[in-house]
């Protein structure tokens, strides 16, 4: 199960002083009556005091504004997977999300530049399976190989540079990490009918650890091919560091200096020689057209392939919920109100 909005899950914050605030209220209430009456004549002044009519009313709309909370984040589940063939190529995006991605010499972020790239270039290269990785220190799996371009878009929007912990910028680790994704069972098709293998590699390439060249000359020898993207400027800028949304400062050095993060676009275009690949910059206008068409000249081949398509969203069952709860807490309120009436009649 996925969620597609879970920037809405912050405010399940409020839940935990929401249900101490409930608790305290009503352990103050029940010591409020007691103090002003006899025990013998509470059902009698407060007819509905013995069946915690406030504490039951509480539960029931803080369980409703759940249900709302996981509605508005969307819940959407995979289906099992489907066998068919495709023809086309299979393309990894290997995306780097240190935080030096944070920085803003491209507007408005490195990071969201890469992310609005790698949007346009999974639908301008519908037909084709694509994947994704994310790495920093070290290289994660995001997204399996699969045809649905909507899948991308579910995964890109919860990426951010807070997802891995380990610092830097593993491009080796990415490169064999993505492989791995193209040849899911270990074994390298050799096949002249089999589907080229490409990653797309986005990075500011600084602090690379391990060796990216050796890894990058390893997977070209079974036929990978890997373009290299350039998410920076030579001139670099300071790592901004947020708070709620709001800059703070800047990210500083062990003497207190501000450290300025600057693209290594030479490893990144060694990587991509190595791999008969090409490198772009993501500054040019230019970069998205000229990679879609590098791409098309790449030879297609037919391929077996599993295809996880995305089920409908399921809000409407969480919002169906909470509206029952708060009908129920309506009428549940209501029934006492009618009862406490009819007593005093």
């Amino acid at each position: 199960m996925q969620f597609a909005n879970t920037e809405y899950f912050q405010y399940g914050w409020g839940f935990v002083p929401g249900v101490l605030v409930l608790w305290l209220y009503a352990r103050w209430r029940r010591r409020k009556i007691a103090s002003i009456s006899d025990a013998s004549l509470l059902s009698v002044l407060f007819p509905g005091n013995k069946k915690n009519i406030f504490l039951a009313s509480g539960i029931l709309v803080l369980t409703a504004i759940a249900c709302l909370i996981l509605a508005l984040a969307n819940p959407v589940g995979t289906s099992k997977p489907v066998k068919g063939k495709t023809n086309g190529l299979d393309i990894v995006f290997a995306l780097d999300v240190s935080k030096s991605m944070d920085a803003q010499d491209i507007k408005p972020s490195r990071l969201e530049r890469a992310l609005h790239l790698i949007s346009n270039l999974s639908e301008k290269m519908a037909g084709n399976k694509t994947g994704l990785v994310v790495f920093a220190g070290n290289a994660y799996v995001q997204m399996p190989l699969t045809s649905d371009a909507n899948a991308m878009k579910l995964f890109l929007s919860s990426i951010n540079t807070h997802m891995i912990p380990e610092q830097g910028t593993a491009m080796q680790a990415a490169i064999e990490t993505s492989k791995a994704l193209l040849f899911p069972n270990g074994t390298v098709q050799q096949a002249g009918n089999a589907a080229s293998k490409v990653i797309i590699l986005l990075s500011d390439g600084e602090d690379h650890d391990g060796d990216a060249r050796k890894a990058a000359m390893e997977a070209s020898k079974d036929g990978v091919i890997i373009m290299t993207i350039g998410t920076g400027t030579a001139e670099g800028a300071p790592i901004p560091i947020f708070e709620g949304g709001i800059l703070q400062n800047y990210l500083r050095d062990n003497n207190g200096e501000t450290i300025v993060t600057r693209m290594d676009a030479a490893g990144l275009k060694n990587i991509a020689s190595d791999t008969h690949g090409r490198y772009f910059d993501i500054n040019s206008s230019s970069t998205e057209n000229e990679l879609v068409k590098s791409l098309n000249s790449i030879s297609k081949g037919e391929e077996d392939f599993e295809l996880f398509d995305l089920k409908e969203t399921h809000f409407q069952w969480f919002a169906g919920t909470a509206l029952f709860l708060l009908l129920a807490e309506i009428m549940f309120r209501n029934r006492n109100r009618s009862r406490y009436a009819t007593d005093e009649k």
